[in-house]
């Protein structure tokens, strides 16, 4: 994929969630009319705040699962392609301060190591979540 694809699909994401967020200012009820009472923009705010507690010790792996999964299940109802949802995703962790880590953990130290199994954790969840629907 080109970078001029990817630039294009996350400015396509970034005007999609722009005109949601309006929506939703302007009393479209958006994804609550189907019973899940859940808007993407509110399903993101959740996986960072999920990410962030996580990563200071203090939240749990069930808040962090169920996180992201209702942020992809609300992505994948509006009918986002996949790597749209992982563009988004990986968005979330960096903004989190978290980076992917492609060496030996046991270089790092062990809250780098722990940020690193959240982020691959977060990644491999999502992608299963995505195709399948389960954990």
């Amino acid at each position: 994929m080109s970078v001029l694809t990817c630039v294009a699909r996350r400015e396509t994401l970034i005007e999609h969630t722009t005109a949601r967020q309006t929506e939703m200012r302007n009393g479209s009820r958006g994804s609550a009319e189907d019973g899940s009472g859940v808007s993407p923009s509110d399903a993101v705010g959740r996986l960072k705040e999920a990410i962030e507690a996580r990563t200071r010790g203090r939240g749990s792996e069930g808040d962090l699962e169920h996180a992201a999964r209702t942020l992809v299940t609300e992505l994948k109802r509006e009918d986002r392609p996949p790597e749209q949802v992982l563009l988004l995703i990986k968005r979330i962790l960096a903004d989190a301060g978290l980076r992917p880590s492609y060496g030996d953990s046991s270089e790092g130290s062990p809250v780098v190591g722990s940020q690193a199994a959240i982020y691959r954790d977060i990644i491999a969840l999502s992608i299963r979540l995505y195709y399948d629907g389960r954990r």
